[in-house]
């Protein structure tokens, strides 16, 4: 009995396509022995890449709007996301963005403390 090369489903000499899988029969030979060994193809078509947008998006908003824990969960999700993600750019540039949102955010606390230690200062010479 004749087997379709593509699914090895047992197909009849004058069938024009494969039942199970429509593979085109008429066009190819078909074979006479065993099935051919059914491969499983995985859909790519997808990719997960859930670590580095979440790590991207954690990288903008830490350097605008969520001090010091923005660019934290950024770099976390961007270790994680070049480790497990198809695609890891996005880990890539939103671990860059959580290093840069932390030296940020640091200068801007230290700016603050200095100011307020100037003030302070400026009212102990009037006082």
């Amino acid at each position: 009995m004749p087997y379709c090369q593509k699914c090895g489903t047992e197909v009849e000499l004058d069938w024009s396509a494969c039942p199970k899988c429509g593979f085109r029969l008429k066009q190819t030979t078909v074979s006479l022995t065993s099935p051919p060994p059914i491969v499983n193809i995985t859909d790519k078509s997808r990719e997960n890449n859930t670590y580095g947008v979440e790590s991207l998006v954690f990288g903008i908003l830490g350097l605008f709007l969520m001090p010091i824990i923005g660019p934290i969960l950024a770099i976390v999700y961007g270790i994680k996301g070049k480790e497990r993600d198809d695609n890891p750019n996005y880990a890539k540039v939103g671990f860059i963005l959580g290093i840069i949102g932390i030296f940020e955010w640091s200068f801007f606390a230290i700016l603050i403390i200095l100011s307020i230690m100037g003030i302070i200062g400026l009212f102990g010479l009037f006082f």
